[in-house]
C-alpha cells in the first residue's frame, strides 16, 4: 500500500471517528431532551394521603413527570375491573379520598391470569396502602362506573365529588419510557467508544505512515 493510500485509510478513519463522536452527542441530546421536554419517569412526586389534594395531583398529571407515590392510603375496590383479549382479569379499580374528593386507581391484578366470571377481589378495602403509578387526565374509569350508575359522566364526578385525574399502576409508561431514555444513552456510550477507537487506531496507523517515509 502505498504512503498516499495509507494517509488517505487515516483521514477516513479519522472521519469516522467524528461521525461517532456526533452521533453520540445527538444521542444524548435527544436523551436529554426527552427528559425535559416530553417525560421525565425519574422524577417521583411523594406525599402522604393527608397532603395530597385534587388540585396537587392535577398539576402533577399536566407536567412532564406525572408520577406519584402517596402513602397510607385507604382504597376501596369499586366492583370494576379490566379484562385482556383473552378474558383474563389484568387490573382492579379501586377508590380512595384525597381531601375533599375522590380518586380513581387502577391497580394490577395479584391474580392476573383468573377468567372474569372468577374474578372476585378478596381485599375489599385496602388500608395504609402505597399507591404508585401515573396520573392521567382521563376519565376512562369513571366513564364506566357513571355506565353503571345510568348517569352522565360529568354527573356522576359532580355528586361522588370525582377528581378529574385517575391513577394508572397497571399500564403506567413509566418503565417503558425509561428503558427507552436508557437504550439511547447506552447506544451514545458506545458510539463514543466506537469513535476512541477509531480515532485510536487512525494514530496507529499515522505512526507506522510516517515510520515508513524515514
Amino acid at each position: 500500500m502505498g504512503v498516499k493510500t495509507k494517509y488517505t485509510a487515516v483521514r477516513e478513519l479519522r472521519r469516522k471517528a467524528v461521525f461517532f463522536w456526533i452521533l453520540s452527542g445527538v444521542l444524548i441530546a435527544v436523551s436529554v431532551g426527552s427528559v425535559l421536554l416530553y417525560r421525565n419517569p425519574w422524577l417521583v412526586h411523594r406525599m402522604d394521603a393527608g397532603q395530597a389534594t385534587a388540585e396537587a395531583l392535577e398539576r402533577i398529571a399536566e407536567s412532564s413527570s406525572p408520577y406519584i407515590k402517596i402513602d397510607g392510603m385507604e382504597l376501596t375496590f369499586t366492583g370494576y375491573y379490566k379484562v385482556d383479549n383473552g378474558g383474563e382479569v389484568c387490573s382492579y379499580c379501586y377508590m380512595g379520598a384525597i381531601g375533599d374528593d375522590y380518586i380513581l386507581a387502577d391497580l394490577q391484578a395479584d391474580d392476573h391470569g383468573a377468567m372474569a366470571e372468577e374474578a372476585a377481589s378478596e381485599n375489599k378495602v385496602l388500608k395504609n396502602y402505597t399507591l404508585c403509578g401515573q396520573l392521567v387526565q382521563n376519565d376512562g374509569m369513571t366513564a364506566c362506573l357513571a355506565e353503571a350508575e345510568n348517569m352522565p359522566v360529568e354527573e356522576y364526578k359532580a355528586y361522588f365529588r370525582m377528581s378529574d385525574v385517575e391513577v394508572l399502576e397497571y399500564g403506567s409508561d413509566q418503565e417503558r419510557v425509561r428503558i427507552y431514555q436508557l437504550m439511547l444513552i447506552i447506544l451514545a456510550v458506545g458510539a463514543l467508544a466506537v469513535g476512541c477507537i477509531l480515532l485510536s487506531e487512525s494514530k496507529i496507523a499515522e505512526e507506522e505512515t510516517q515510520e515508513e517515509d524515514i
